[in-house]
């Protein structure tokens, strides 16, 4: 076990206790499940592509002070080889990614996080990614509308040591809420590369806790084993809303 993983195990121990005194556990990223077209992957594992993915996303305060929260969080996104029963339908990566951050809030509307993130696929080898992220962000939320600009500092990139020419250091996000639907355009670009990403979503409530989603991908780093593979992804599927623990 490499020192890296070894110190986060540290640090996931010291914070447990928090962590199981702590209330409020709530959404973090887009919780979704959906099916949809992959243009491009690799067929000669007999994958197709239609395939399911998923995410879940959950955030708990384990400190808070004033106006500021100290959040530790964890993500899960999956992809999964639905109805290809000739490759036994295999989930055939997942990417994880725990997190600890301080969220401080500057204003009614506006808010900064800085913190700490990784993100790794669990898989050993030539199939191993792994990455460590130091990021700081901004945001502003209304009724009408929504902005996000993040960026980060990358390191503990052996597995992958050009990631950061497909994946840049910086991620902005636009959205707007339409009646009760919400719609929203984020990516990144690294001008020296010519590579980056962008991602749609649309989401239209069906009830208070669940939504009908719409998700697009094109570009680099959707999934960490192919980070550095242009690819196209359209899906559709139901997305859970804050509202699910309330």
């Amino acid at each position: 076990m490499n020192n890296r993983k070894m110190l986060f195990m540290l640090f996931c121990i010291i914070l447990f206790p928090k962590i199981s005194e702590a209330k409020g556990i709530d959404l973090h990223k887009t919780n979704y499940i959906g099916y949809g077209y992959v243009k491009d992957i690799d067929h000669t594992n007999g994958f197709n592509n239609y395939e399911a993915s998923f995410q879940y996303s959950l955030k708990v305060p384990i400190i808070h002070e004033k106006n500021s929260l100290l959040f530790v969080a964890f993500s899960q996104k999956s992809f999964w080889q639905l109805g290809n029963t000739k490759a036994s339908s295999p989930v055939h990566e997942s990417n994880y990614q725990p997190e600890v951050f301080l969220e401080s809030r500057l204003t009614n509307s506006v808010v900064a996080k800085f913190g700490y993130r990784h993100q790794s696929n669990g898989l050993s080898g030539k199939d191993s990614r792994s990455w460590e992220r130091i990021f700081s962000s901004i945001g502003h939320q209304n009724s009408l509308y929504f902005w996000n600009a993040e960026t980060w500092y990358s390191f503990g990139m052996s597995d992958n040591p050009d990631i950061n020419n497909y994946l840049p250091y910086w991620n902005l996000e636009l959205g707007v809420n339409y009646y009760d639907s919400e719609v929203s355009v984020s990516g990144g670009y690294n001008w020296d590369k010519k590579k980056g990403n962008i991602t749609l979503e649309l989401s239209h409530p069906l009830t208070k806790e669940i939504a009908l989603y719409v998700q697009v991908n094109e570009g680099y780093g959707e999934s960490l084993i192919n980070y550095d593979s242009h690819n196209s992804r359209v899906t559709l599927g139901f997305r859970l809303l804050p509202n699910f623990n309330r």
